[in-house]
């Protein structure tokens, strides 16, 4: 029964596939801000690659300074590579309320402080710092079932609206109309309705202004010509002007009846702010997230921006004549205090009228002339996908978290931490191959651009600096999670050979493809042995850690002789010789313990291994008697 099991446990990775015990690295537990001991544990188990950190900002802080040169110094001491797990903060700037710049400013500056950090630990290996692609937990897509030879598509998608950072979930539907048959909705074809639907409202916001503002045109004249009022104002006027005198009586109404009729002419003038800023509101929108995508769309969009320019600049030049008028009356009244209202207010007509004709002289920018340039503009992308928006402003992250780097480390000739980002799940923004390659590579050209602009450098020797400083991290298992959307362990090792020429760094674990369960590697199904070759074929030349916490969490012990025995290794550091699957049943404990074999007793009394050092050299003794090897 016994033999079975291993020939079974040995097909899982298949034994022409081995990975040695040295190559490999493990994980320091990421829950817990006392790493200095976490490293100690993993030094004791002979472990030569170890990855420190942790998953929370507020225990990544809670590591002392001290402690980060402690690590550097048993590293060196034990020969032992370190890399670095930043906390999971989203990179764009998303949480599950929403994105905003401010966040994603936040999180750019925390990341340059990881960094930092991480150089204490090693300043002269490039070590490598792990950062999430997502931290927010805000789903770019959720995987419609996939059947044999099906295209993927999509369940739910969710967008973001990048003025107010709102989040929407669009969701598959089928619609059922009552005009005509039913009809499948896709979050495709909800996004596009979603931003028309928008478009239109803010339109219709502008129109309604609109409206109202003829309505109280209408009702103005209504008043001037039909109401007792306002022919009572006209008449007033009319005699004023003919130099008839007015009774005291007659100078009240013809204030009163003034008061009115500048009542409504100042409700006009509301409604014109009022519709410039909206106005300028649906500029603003349009010319911010119009992506013209054909060459007829992007000529159209060139001469809309002239255009819209031209009437831009009369409107400036409108404003300015208004208020240079406004300020001549102004020094007019305070030249003239000794005039009387009559005197007053015709002066200002007359500066009003010729205000009046010298915009009209240089074509009178109104409301509606904007509009009737505005309102046939076509849909922008006030809506757009969250995985899109992520990558654009997740590359942007990096590119400035890399030029940090530099300007700090590389610029004065040292080593500078490599950013590595890892896939999550996923469901999560820029999980997938295609949506982290587009965002580190974007991120890439963005860093290159700074260095060949900020520092003057050549944009060949740009290009590798930036391929040195950042790349992929790339979690076997988080991407085998699509199993339950029907998903093959074919299509799962194809998205290793999409992103493989990025990746610079592995995490290896296993799972069953519904939770991340962080199993030892050959527990689950994960297509390891396929997606490490993959990679590996791309010149893959990075570290490669396990991730075993579930091994600890459910069945308190480690993952690492489950692990060397899942990944066929030698059982000797040279490759002839058995495996650590052929002699499975007569190591027992290694690596934790003397095994049963070896009377412990005796190594407590005589001293051996690590164990036996005092703390300050990795060991485990305080103080006091120790064993004769530490002596």
């Amino acid at each position: 029964m016994v033999e079975r099991f291993h020939k079974d446990y040995n097909n899982g990775m298949d034994s022409s596939f081995s990975m040695h015990f040295g190559e490999l690295g493990w994980t320091t537990n990421p829950q817990s801000a006392d790493q200095i001991s976490e490293l100690g544990n993993r030094l004791n188990e002979g472990v030569k690659n170890v990855e420190v950190g942790a998953l929370s900002q507020d225990i990544f802080g809670s590591i002392p300074a001290q402690h980060m040169n402690e690590m550097r110094r048993l590293s060196k001491l034990t020969d032992t590579r370190l890399s670095v797990h930043a906390p999971l903060t989203d990179p764009a700037g998303f949480s599950q309320q929403g994105w905003g710049e401010h966040e994603r400013k936040m999180a750019e500056q925390e990341f340059k402080d990881v960094i930092d950090r991480s150089y204490q630990l090693d300043p002269d290996g490039n070590i490598p710092v792990n950062f999430h692609s997502s931290g927010g937990g805000v789903p770019a897509a959720i995987w419609e079932k996939k059947e044999k030879d099906e295209k993927e598509g999509k369940q739910l998608m969710t967008v973001v609206n990048t003025e107010t950072g709102e989040i929407k979930p669009l969701r598959k539907e089928e619609i059922d109309w009552l005009t005509s048959d039913k009809k499948e909705l896709t979050p495709e074809g909800r996004l596009e309705s979603l931003n028309d639907s928008s478009w239109e409202q803010q339109k219709m916001g502008f129109l309604s202004l609109q409206k109202q503002k003829e309505e109280t045109n209408k009702l103005h004249n209504d008043w001037r010509l039909h109401s007792q009022e306002g022919r009572r104002l006209l008449d007033l006027e009319m005699r004023q002007r003919e130099g008839t005198k007015l009774s005291q009586e007659e100078q009240v109404a013809l204030h009163q009846f003034r008061q009115t009729d500048k009542r409504y002419d100042d409700q006009k003038e509301q409604f014109d702010s009022f519709m410039m800023s909206h106005l300028n509101d649906i500029y603003n929108n349009w010319s911010r997230s119009y992506k013209p995508k054909t060459e007829e769309e992007k000529w159209l969009y060139k001469q809309k921006r002239k255009e819209l320019e031209h009437i831009s600049k009369k409107y400036k030049e409108q404003i300015k004549i208004q208020k240079d008028t406004s300020h001549k009356f102004s020094n007019w009244l305070n030249k003239n205090k000794n005039k009387n209202d009559k005197e007053i207010m015709e002066h200002r007509k007359k500066i009003l009228e010729k205000m009046s004709q010298k915009i009209k002289s240089k074509g009178e920018v109104t409301p509606e002339l904007i509009s009737n340039s505005i309102i046939d503009l076509p849909t922008p992308e006030l809506y757009r996908p969250v995985d899109d928006v992520a990558a654009e402003k997740a590359a942007e992250t990096f590119a400035n978290v890399a030029m940090h780097g530099y300007n700090k480390y590389t610029k004065k000739g040292k080593n500078a931490p490599l950013i590595t980002v890892e896939n999550v799940y996923p469901e999560w923004t820029l999980s997938r191959a295609d949506s982290l390659k587009k965002m580190i590579v974007d991120s890439k050209k963005q860093f290159v651009d700074k260095l060949v602009k900020k520092e003057n450098i050549d944009k060949d020797r740009a290009k590798k600096i930036a391929e040195k400083a950042m790349g992929v991290t790339w979690d076997v298992g988080h991407i085998n999670m699509l199993r339950k959307y029907g998903y093959t362990k074919e299509d799962i090792a194809k998205e290793a050979k999409k992103i493989a020429k990025h990746v610079k760094h592995l995490h290896l674990t296993d799972n069953f493809g519904y939770a991340d369960t962080h199993l030892a590697l050959g527990m689950g199904n994960v297509p390891i042995k396929e997606q490490v070759e993959a990679i590996e074929k791309a010149g893959f030349e990075g570290r490669s850690i396990v991730e075993g916490g579930g091994m600890f969490q459910h069945f308190k012990t480690g993952p690492i002789p489950n692990t060397v025995e899942g990944l066929n290794s030698p059982f000797y550091s040279y490759d002839q010789g058995p495996s650590w699957t052929d002699v499975r049943d007569i190591y027992s404990s290694y690596l934790f313990g003397y095994g049963d074999i070896l009377p412990e007793q005796h190594f407590k009394t005589q001293g051996a291994g690590f164990s036996m050092l005092p703390k300050e050299l990795g060991g485990q003794t305080g103080g006091g008697d120790k064993g004769n090897f530490a002596q």
